[in-house]
Order: structure tokens, then C-alpha cells, then sequence
């Protein structure tokens, strides 16, 4: 056999190799990013305590509410604005607002629940507001959906303490960031968003 006949055999055996290693990687990264589309989290070896707990939690996404809260807020606002005493089924919000029938359900049980709505049964049957809308606020919405608010471990006081907590200096201005925040969500009933009111306007954030 020909030296050139081994140089291309070996040329191509390194071609295989290499692209087998990438194909390898590739498919690494994209398990990677497929879990993290997904929601899965990544806890940081490195961390411990309340720090770890809120790493595993939010890495890999952005700060920002989940689906359900903006869902909840969103159906619910459809609701008032279809009228507060006629029944509107969870098909035909789903339908006017692209979300799942089956999500939705889900997240009416729980508003039910919380007393910001109640159904109505019947051919023309569905859900009204229990509430008058200027009664219902976001805030009231995002809770009664369990919508967390609170951006570290330590806002909101409904984990246990952070053992830093005592000598944090920066522990006040997340406190004062979710203060603000929930103060804010907690001015913006339906009737300000249906108003137009909730848009381009600074509310509940004086006093």
C-alpha cells in the first residue's frame, strides 16, 4: 500500500474523531439549553443555605413572574372587562386570550378559592367576579395564584432568616425594592387598568 494511501486513511479517521467530539459537545450544550427552556435550574456547588435555595430556584431564568401570575392577571381582566354579572366560560377566555383551557382551569380554582371570583352554573354558566373591580387589585390576583414577589430569600420574612441577615448591608434595599414593588402591584385595581388609568401612570406609590 501507498504512503499516500495511509496519510488519506488517517486524515480521515481524524476527521470522525474530531467530529464525533463536536457532535459530543453540541449535544451537551443543547441538553443544557433544552433543560433550561424547560425551567430546570442549576444549583451553584459553591453555595449553601438560603443562597443556595434561591440559586437553585431562579438560575437560569430572568427575574420576572411566571406564567401563572401573568395568565391569572391577564384572565382576570378579561373577565372584568367582559361585564361583572355575565358568566364567561374558561373556553372562550382561552380562546380570546391564547392560553391553555387546561392552565386556566387550574388558575380559577385557585382565584375561586381566594374569593376574587365565583362560577356560575348552567348552559350559560361560567365564572363572574365575586368582587367589585375596583376592589381587586393585581397584588390580590398574584397572591391568589402563589405568585412569589420577593427578589432575594430575605424580603418577604416567609423563609427562614438568612444567617447574615444581622450584619447585611444590603439586606434594606432589597426589603425596600419588594416593599415598593408590592405597594405598587397593591394600587393597580381592574378598574385602573380598564380605565387606562394603570397606563403610563405612576400609582400607588405615594403615602
Amino acid at each position: 500500500m501507498s504512503a499516500l494511501w495511509w496519510y488519506d486513511t488517517l486524515q480521515i479517521k481524524s476527521v470522525i474523531v474530531v467530529r464525533g467530539r463536536l457532535v459530543r459537545l453540541l449535544g451537551k450544550e443543547a441538553g443544557v439549553h433544552n433543560r433550561l427552556a424547560d425551567g430546570a435550574n442549576f444549583e451553584d456547588p459553591g453555595l449553601s443555605g438560603p443562597d443556595a435555595l434561591d440559586t437553585h430556584r431562579q438560575q437560569g431564568t430572568k427575574m420576572r413572574l411566571t406564567t401563572k401570575g401573568r395568565y391569572g392577571v391577564r384572565a382576570v381582566v378579561n373577565l372584568a372587562a367582559t361585564g361583572h354579572d355575565r358568566p364567561v366560560s374558561i373556553s372562550q377566555i382561552a380562546g380570546e386570550e391564547d392560553l391553555s383551557p387546561e392552565f386556566l382551569e387550574q388558575i380559577f380554582f385557585k382565584l375561586k378559592n381566594a374569593g376574587l371570583i365565583r362560577s356560575v352554573r348552567g348552559p350559560k354558566g361560567g365564572f363572574v367576579l365575586n368582587r367589585d373591580p375596583s376592589e381587586i387589585t393585581v397584588k390580590s390576583i398574584l397572591d391568589a395564584v402563589g405568585e412569589p414577589l420577593n427578589p432575594t430569600p430575605c424580603a418577604d420574612g416567609q423563609v427562614p432568616p438568612c444567617p447574615r441577615i444581622e450584619d447585611c448591608s444590603v439586606a434594606p434595599v432589597w426589603q425596600s425594592f419588594y416593599d415598593t414593588m408590592e405597594r405598587f402591584l397593591d394600587g393597580v385595581s381592574l378598574q385602573d387598568i380598564l380605565s387606562g388609568r394603570a397606563a403610563g401612570e405612576t400609582v400607588g406609590l405615594t403615602g
